[in-house]
Order: structure tokens, then sequence, then C-alpha cells
């Protein structure tokens, strides 16, 4: 569940935020930003363990705030920038985005243990996790350079078109 509603949230983000309007990469970037801390606190709520969470719920909020702000800027320079290095630049701050939100986010949890809350054993055996956590690793991964690979095909067909008309 974590994982699809990253997928989704953070798709649309960056759907809109290469829309026509300038405004969209601010847009987009709060989404994206939103949809990392969608994974990160569903992640969270999912853990089975044989103590107490509690929440710090202004240090949560300030983790998905500092998330939200370094995702819009990664939007902006996404959008601003098309070349290889500013797409570096963008990258490393959607990476430094969900970083920021991650650590602050775990610091805002308080595990107090119960002896008397058992976990259930795994849901899946371990090594079926494993692979199934791989698996769609290397699918994500291999739709992003796929995607990235028809984006340059495009931009130099377009570019050729401009070309040719000129």
């Amino acid at each position: 569940l974590s994982l699809m509603m990253a997928m989704l949230i953070t798709g649309l983000g960056f759907f809109v935020a290469f829309d026509a309007d300038r405004l969209s990469a601010v847009a987009g970037g709060a989404i994206v930003g939103l949809g990392v801390a969608c994974m990160h606190y569903l992640g969270v709520w999912a853990m089975q363990l044989s103590g107490h969470l509690a929440v710090s719920f202004s240090t949560a909020a300030l983790s998905v705030v500092i998330g939200v702000v370094i995702a819009v800027l990664a939007m902006t320079v996404a959008r601003k920038r098309t070349d290889v290095r500013g797409t570096l630049y963008a990258g490393g701050l959607l990476m430094l985005a969900i970083v920021s939100l991650h650590f602050p986010a775990m610091g805002a949890l308080d595990i107090r243990p119960d002896a008397t809350r058992a976990v259930q054993g795994f849901n899946l055996p371990p090594v079926a996790l494993a692979l199934g956590i791989t698996n769609a690793a290397l699918v994500i991964l291999g739709l992003g350079i796929a995607g990235t690979f028809l984006a340059r095909i495009r931009e130099r067909a377009v570019g050729e078109r401009i070309h040719e008309a000129l």
C-alpha cells in the first residue's frame, strides 16, 4: 500500500509539475513531497512492534514541511533546467527531500517496549519478501530508464522536425 500510494501521488506530482502553468512546479513539488510523506507514514503505521508507538506530531509535521519544501525546489530545478546537470541537481534535491523527511520523521517516533504485546511471525517468508522488493525495485528502475530513453528520442524527433521546418 505504501509503495502504491507513493507511485500514484508522486506520479501525479510529476504530472502537475510539468504542466504549462508557471506555478505548476510549486504545486507538483508539494504533491511529490506529500507523496513521500504518505509513503513514509503508511510504512510506520504498518510496523508490527512488541511495544507501543507514540508520535510527536510537531516533529512529524516539521518533517513533512521540510520534505515538501525541498521537493518543491527539486521540481523547480527540474522544470527550469533540462540539461544533464539540471537533472542531476533535481535528482539530488529530491533525494535530499526524501532523506530530510525520513530522519526527523523517525526521530518523531517513541517506541515503548511492552513484553505483553507479542508480534506474530512474518506475514511473508523473508526470502519471498526480499525477492518481491528486489523485483519491484528493478521494475521501477527499468521503467525509469525506459522513460528517460523515450523522452530523449522524443526530444530528438521534435528537434529534427524543427530543424527541417527551418
